[in-house]
């Protein structure tokens, strides 16, 4: 190949053991999904309704794999290289700008174009059962790789502005998800009875549905005819960011090519535009982020000499609350740290201190991030829906689950394969810290975090009770703060669902520790962060989705007790049977089985960190 970085980076990738393994990998998941949805008899649907489910199984499963996949070379690809020291080199060869972009995009993007190759034997599947369009297919793909170039493209940018190899996973999957799953939250707060249209001088006839929605909310705590005024605002700024963000993720075009009525909404039938409209801001968008990153590659590129800043406590007194206030409630990123105390883990104070989420003004943050998104579902559920019951209980339920699983691994994933990669490794086993101490520090270093996100949506939750609540709460004698803590709990008393919300806790909490635990233990098989991170979360996703999926198989071919066997490891499924979910109201034995499985795992978890941990300290 004529650009060197392709041959090392594409064809040494290619020649490892794990390549293999992703490729049989990905084969197997997507021929799986169309099997399960196969039909068992010898006869299929002349109207081509079940070629068309296969068809979504499959394109949905595609795209999230993908999804899932793409970034996680192309956001370590820089930044291993300046963590390397042979970024400079690279920088100073004979090389372009623009070379060792196009090296670094085709090196990650072509090992993407060979599993979607792999795919297409699943794809000729479903089109040959009958009712699927070849133009179908053909989208699909497009779609995908338009998904892929788009993500690559800001994954390589953040990997050229990240100093750390997490720092750059984190921020690339929180870019993806919010670029991927936020347009579909947003979609919450639209009618269903008046789907927004794609067309811009439609969408502006559409604004004016939105005076007529907020006349019929009101705030309580507002004066007559603000908060009219107020929803009006508020709906005005979420209609315009539901309208932008749709542009940016994949998942409405998928919708609309697959015409899976069950989530399709507003220009049903005009699925070329649609597509067409996502290809335009896709290409546009990869091409500002390819122009970005390749002016940040230049040989200057390290020799920026960075702001010595000023001291906080020397600045005015206006300065000091309008920054506090800024960084959230009083944290101040630039305040001097104490000293680590005699009781403290300094590997956790390390953690905290080093990492840009682990300080505390980023925590504060996510924590309100996440309070805010609890309660405006709430909102969103309560004001929509006509059994606000029975509907913000899942949806609440699946928001704390999808944090969980999507944070926990980008939080996990590089605890020890980083140190490895940076040579921080070496110092740690210079310490007389021994392997336990070092993985307690590590350890808590997630739980933390993962416990503000879990504490953060519980507001919610309290929503739910107050709604559900019986009977009425009584007066209490005692002064403010302790009486309101009584009428609280008098309320959890009176609601039904208290023990229902603890038992949901309990599991969420446990599959929390579980995907640290089988995130760490990955972090320190593998010498590579991005390694671990695919793992990671290609294991949960097996786990959590991919044992979904033989549900939809129940009776073809997978028998009752076959299926309920399998749930028993997913604690998705368990949360969901939880609630009693219509898809999963007949198996009530899940949740107590997985409660099981998750204790015993997470103890083998446990055993098989330290043992590796131990083995990693041992002098070399």
């Amino acid at each position: 190949m004529p650009n060197p970085i392709i041959t090392r980076e594409l064809v040494g990738m290619l020649r490892t053991k794990k390549a293999l393994a992703w490729q049989v990998a990905v084969v197997a998941i997507l021929s799986l999904l169309v099997v399960m949805r196969w039909p068992s008899d010898a006869r299929v649907n002349a109207s081509g309704q079940q070629a068309q489910q296969v068809l979504r199984l499959f394109g949905y499963g595609l795209m999230i794999v993908v999804i899932l996949l793409t970034p996680v070379f192309p956001a370590t690809s820089i930044v291993r290289e300046r963590q390397r020291g042979t970024l400079a080199l690279l920088l100073n060869s004979p090389m372009t700008a623009w070379g060792i972009l196009t090296g670094k995009l085709l090196g990650s993007m072509g090992f993407i174009l060979l599993l979607l190759s792999l795919s297409l034997p699943a794809a000729a599947a479903t089109f040959t059962m009958g009712g699927v369009r070849l133009s179908q297919v053909t989208l699909v793909y497009v779609l995908v790789f338009l998904a892929a170039l788009q993500y690559g493209s800001i994954a390589l940018w953040i990997s050229s502005r990240s100093g750390t190899i997490d720092g750059a996973l984190r921020g690339t999957f929180a870019v993806i998800i919010a670029l991927a799953i936020v347009p579909l939250l947003l979609m919450e707060f639209i009618p269903k009875d008046q789907p927004m249209p794609y067309g811009p001088a439609a969408f502006f006839e559409y604004l004016g549905n939105v005076p007529a929605w907020a006349d019929k909310q009101q705030f309580a705590w507002l004066p007559q005819g603000l908060g009219s005024t107020a929803f009006s605002v508020i709906l005005y700024i979420v209609v315009i960011l539901t309208y932008v963000s749709r542009f940016f993720s994949p998942a409405p075009a998928m919708t609309n090519v697959l015409q899976d009525e069950a989530l399709l909404a507003g220009d049903a039938g005009d699925t070329g535009s649609v597509v067409l409209r996502y290809a335009i801001v896709g290409l546009i968008s990869a091409a500002i982020f390819l122009w970005l990153t390749a002016r940040r590659l230049r040989p200057d590129m390290l020799d920026r000499a960075r702001d010595a800043g000023k001291i906080t406590n020397e600045r005015s007194t206006a300065t000091k609350a309008y920054r506090r206030f800024m960084f959230m409630w009083f944290f101040d990123p630039q305040r001097r740290s104490g000293m680590i105390g005699p009781l403290s883990n300094p590997v956790m104070v390390k953690e905290f201190r080093t990492r840009r989420f682990g300080r505390s003004h980023w925590l504060m943050r996510l924590f309100a991030i996440c309070l805010l998104l609890s309660l405006g579902l709430m909102f969103a559920i309560t004001q929509k829906t006509e059994d606000p019951k029975g509907t913000a209980l899942p949806v609440l339920v699946l928001l704390q689950a999808t944090l969980v699983l999507l944070i926990t691994p980008a939080l996990a994933a590089g605890l020890i394969s980083t140190e490895r990669e940076s040579g921080g490794w070496a110092l740690l086993q210079l310490t007389p810290m021994s392997a336990t101490r070092i993985v307690i520090g590590k350890l808590l270093s997630v739980i933390l975090p993962l416990l503000l996100v879990l504490i953060a949506t519980l507001p919610g939750y309290g929503v739910i009770l107050f709604i559900n609540a019986s009977g009425e709460v009584p007066d209490s004698t005692l002064p403010p703060p302790l009486s309101w803590i009584q009428q609280f709990i008098a309320m959890l008393g009176n609601s039904p669902h208290t023990a229902q919300i603890i038992q949901i806790q309990i599991t969420l909490l446990l599959t929390a520790v579980f995907a640290m635990l089988l995130s760490a233990v990955l972090s320190a098989i593998y010498k590579r962060t991005s390694t671990a991170t695919a793992m990671a979360y290609t294991i949960l996703g097996v786990i959590c989705v991919g044992t979904m999926l033989i549900r939809f198989a129940e009776n073809a071919p997978f028998s009752h007790g076959l299926v309920e066997t399998v749930l028993t490891i997913n604690p998705l499924a368990a949360v969901l049977a939880q609630i009693r979910a219509p898809i999963l109201a007949d198996y009530p034995s899940v949740p107590g089985v997985n409660r099981v499985f998750l204790l015993v795992a997470c103890a083998a978890l446990v055993v098989a960190l330290v043992a590796r941990v131990r083995t990693l300290t041992r002098p070399q």
